[in-house]
């Protein structure tokens, strides 16, 4: 996909959210809007292979405590 110079640059970067923490990363992604391919609606951290390993082992963690409680807990 060819990127054009954008004409709005959000003023922040959204972090991940990776187990219970906000993260922010040295690269960025950016989510251009498709009707107007000069528009940057917002700017994204894109998560390193260290980011991504220990969101997988946040989300088997978080997976085990949620699986064992009530699924009136689920849906609270």
């Amino acid at each position: 996909m060819c990127r054009r110079a954008a004409t709005r640059v959000p003023a922040m970067v959204q972090p991940n959210y990776i187990g219970g923490e906000w993260r922010h990363a040295s690269e960025v992604i950016a989510n251009i809007n498709p009707s107007n391919t000069n528009d940057i609606v917002a700017s994204y951290a894109q998560a390193s292979l260290a980011d991504v390993q220990q969101a997988i082992d946040a989300a088997a963690t978080a997976f085990l405590a949620w699986s064992r409680s009530s699924p009136i807990r689920h849906i609270a």
